[in-house]
């Protein structure tokens, strides 16, 4: 019974997809009027991070492995104590 409708659907859904694209009006205050594309660089001549960006995600990583073994203490010690 529903196999009868399937050939009306699939004509439906094409006639759809024919249709045309609307023209949507460009956002207020939009930059991007007249910007290129990026270029892309090749990996090997990327340039690699200075040795302050390394230092500060070293700095970064330290502060989030502090931050960690204090929320694993403070959550032992939530463990330990009985809730009467």
């Amino acid at each position: 019974m529903q196999l009868r409708f399937l050939p009306l659907l699939i004509i439906t859904t094409a006639l759809t997809a024919c249709g045309f694209w609307p023209d949507l009006p460009e956002a207020a205050g939009s930059s991007n009027k007249g910007s290129k594309y990026p270029v892309f660089v090749p990996l090997d001549k990327a340039s690699l991070p200075s040795t302050e960006q390394q230092a500060d995600e070293i700095e970064a990583e330290a502060a989030l492995a502090g931050r960690i073994a204090r929320l694993r203490a403070r959550a032992a010690d939530l463990r330990s104590t009985s809730v009467e």
